[in-house]
This record gives C-alpha cells, structure tokens and sequence, in this order.
C-alpha cells in the first residue's frame, strides 16, 4: 500500500512542468478573447453613440426651422415694412438675410432667416455633442385680400361733427355723430331706427328734449377713414364721357341733345343741362365739379359698379369754399338693380378748404332701397335741400336735412365697402423644399454656402 502511494506522488511530480503553462496558455488565450470583444463592444457603442448624435443634430436642426416659422407666423412682419421683426431687427441686410442669426438658449442650434412677405429661407444648423447638421428651408407663402372697411356697417347716416333736421322731415335709419342732434320743434321731424340707435358725442345730446326718436340713444365716437382715391386722378373712365360728349363709340350714352352736356375734361368738370340724361358704364370716374340741373339723370349701366370720385379742392385747383356736387330740382342719380351698392360718390375733401354737397328740391334718389346710393364724404357738408329724398347711405362732416326731407337707409347699405382700403394679408409660412448643406458653420456673411 506504501509503494503504491510512492509511485502515485512520483507521477505526479513528474507531471507538473506541463500543467502550469497550459494553464496559463488557457487564460491568456480567455483574456484575449475576452479584450476583443469589449473592444469590439465599445466600437459598437462608439458608433452607435455618434449615429444617435448625428441624428439628434439632424433634429435640433428641424427644432430650429420650427422655431422661425413659429416665430415669423406668429410675430409677423408688419406688413411687410418689419420683413426682419420676428428676429428682433425691422430690416435685412443688403443682400436680404436678417443682420444677426438667432441661437437657442440651450445651444442646440442657431438659424439664418432671408425673408419676403411670400417666402422664408432658412438655414438653420444643429449640434449635438459636438456633432453638427445643417440644413436649408425654403417657406412659401400665399397671398390673399382682405375686403375694405366698412363705414355703414351700424350707421347708415353719419354727420361727425352734427346733424340737423328741419320740419317735416324724416330719418329712416341709425344715426350718428360726434356733436348733437338738433330736431326741429313743431311741425315733427323724427328718427325712426327700430333696429339700431341714435348715437351722438360723449357729451352730446339729441334736442329738444324729449327727443323724436324710436330706438335708443346713446354716447360714443364715430371716425371716417379718408377717402383713399390712389391713381384714379390719372387713370380713370372720364373718356367714356368725351367719348358721349363727341358721338365717338365705346363710350357712355347721352340721351337727348349732347350739346346741354357740358363736359372740360381738363378740368373735370361735367354739367347736365335740362332734359338731358347719360348713362355711366365704367368702374371709375374722376371730377372736380358735377352739376345737374332741373330735369337730368344720371343712369348707371345695369350690373355695372360705379365710383365716381371728387377729387380735393387743392388738386383741382380751388382756392375758396366750392360744392363740388350740387343736385338741383328733379334731377337725379340712380343704380341699376343688383346685390350690391351700385354708385358712390365719394368725396376727397379738405381740412384747409371748405367743401359741400347739395341736394336740392325734389331731388330723387332710386326708390327702392335695393338700389342704393352712397354718399360718403367725410370732409365735407352735405345738406339736403326742400322735398329732397336720399336713399342709401350718406356719411359727411356735418349733415343737414331741410324742410319735406328724408333720408331712407338701404338695406345693401352696411355692406358697402370704402374702396382704396382693402389689405393684403399673407397666409401662414410653409415649408416647400428641403435641402442638407455642409456641417460646416456658415459664413456670417453668406449662410447659404455649402447648400
């Protein structure tokens, strides 16, 4: 049993030289494996480290064209005056790009913006661990048009500074002004506005007291916008009528003898003598002066939309107090059926010289308010003689109803709309194209080098 333990003991022994390197060579060969693959593991998680900066650049990018849309249809350009406003500048540089980039507090991007009242370019650049995106936006816009104001939306007669009535007359309308009211006492003159009020000044009142009115009345403040005539001085229908005038075609229609129309175009000035009528067919007139007397009409082409513009006092060259439009007995003015307001006469006025309106005896305005007629002039005094009879809408500085008069409100009226005020309003950005550029920083002089 002794020898048998001895001999076991001397092969181990002779053993050993070759147990300790194999199993070294076995760790060594285990840790060899083991160093690759964390080497191969952190070039993974390299990789995918810098693919997810890469794409959060790309998005940090993005949040920066976000933020100028968000900015420029929020904030807006004021019309076009500010183009560079929403970037905390009103105008860009020479070459249209806003003079400084915006840069986000948090540092994950900054943005360029040349804008125009239909377009945004954009280039905006992103970082992300020092990884950087850039890209380029181009934004369209549309365009559209806003209506114009409109005067008689609550008050189909309008006097700013007063409005008179005289006996036995008549206002079938709501009413306003920034003065008062004066009724005459006995016999009645009467406001009767059902459906809308009797406002006069903030201290104004309707007098005598009581008043004759069978709606409210109220305090407050009525402005006019002035008459905006743009280029219709230069560029205008007035040929229609020489072309009347001489016989020539194309132009409106005088019937009776074209002789008792007198017509300066130099001046613009146009007179209709007795029984005499013509026909107006064109969009836009311009005049200094209109007269018509006992018998004469002016007819307006079925469907057509008159305007007939007075120019101001200074520009036809008035030096003192003129009437500008003055009606005498049986005469008058009549639209042509129709949805809409077919004639206004419109009224530059003045501050410096005094300008008036007169409607006198008998003067007839289209019976049916569905055919109404617009006087607005809000520099001047308008006054409506005896018997004279208004139906439409008439705003002025003052207005002044005499004896037998009336004036009826239109029911077409409130939707007129004050020509030379519509705006022009642009819809919200949106992108169109969308371009990677170099991930190089720009430039500050040129942002869209590299797209």
């Amino acid at each position: 049993m002794f020898e048998a333990i001895q001999n076991g003991v001397r092969r181990v022994s002779s053993e050993g030289g070759f147990a300790i390197p194999t199993v070294l060579f076995v760790l060594i060969a285990a840790f060899a494996v083991g160093t690759a693959a964390v080497v191969a593991s952190m070039g993974a998680q390299s990789g995918a480290t810098r693919d997810l900066n890469t794409k959060a650049a790309l998005a940090a990018a993005e949040d920066g064209v976000e933020n100028a849309l968000l900015r420029y249809n929020r904030v807006g350009t004021a019309g076009g005056s500010q183009l560079c406003r929403p970037m905390g500048a009103t105008s860009p540089r020479a070459d249209g790009w806003c003079p400084a980039p915006y840069a986000d507090p948090e540092g994950r991007y900054v943005y360029w913006v040349r804008p125009s009242l239909t377009e945004l370019e954009i280039v905006s650049a992103g970082t992300v661990e020092g990884v950087t995106r850039r890209v380029q936006v181009h934004a369209a816009s549309a365009q559209s048009t806003l209506g114009g104001k409109k005067p008689f939306t609550e008050h189909s007669v309008i006097g700013l500074d007063y409005i008179t009535q005289a006996a036995n007359t008549e206002i079938t309308a709501s009413v306003a002004t920034n003065g008062d009211v004066t009724q005459a006492g006995t016999p009645n003159s009467r406001i009767n506005c059902s459906d809308g009020s009797v406002q006069v000044g903030p201290s104004g009142v309707v007098k005598p007291s009581p008043p004759k009115v069978d709606c409210p009345v109220t305090q407050g403040w009525s402005e006019l916008i002035p008459v905006n005539q743009g280029d219709v001085a230069q560029v205008n229908d007035n040929d229609r009528i020489t072309r009347a005038k001489n016989g020539d075609p194309g132009g409106d229609t005088i019937s009776g003898q074209a002789s008792r129309v007198d017509w300066d175009p130099n001046a613009r000035t146009l007179t209709l003598n007795q029984n005499v009528s013509i026909t107006l067919g064109g969009a836009n007139y311009s005049l200094c002066r209109l007269e018509t007397k006992q018998n004469t009409n002016i007819f307006i082409v079925a469907g057509a939309k008159v305007r007939i513009y007075f120019d101001s006092p200074e520009n036809c060259g008035f030096t003192g107090p003129t009437t500008q439009l003055k009606m005498n007995q049986n005469s008058s003015i009549q639209g042509s059926s129709g949805s809409q307001v077919d004639l206004a006469l419109l009224f530059v006025g003045s501050d410096a010289i005094a300008t008036s309106v007169e409607l006198a005896q008998n003067t007839v305005a289209p019976g049916p308010c569905s055919q109404a007629f617009v006087l607005y002039a809000p520099r001047t005094a308008v006054t409506l003689a005896q018997n004279a009879h208004v139906c439409g809408a008439i705003a002025g500085k003052s207005v002044t109803v005499a004896q037998n008069s009336k004036i009826t409100a239109s029911n077409l009226a409130s939707e007129f709309e004050l020509p030379g005020t519509e705006s022009q309003y642009y819809t919200g950005y949106k992108p169109a194209t969308f371009i990677e550029c170099t991930a190089i920083d720009p430039p500050s002089g040129a942002p869209e080098q590299g797209c």
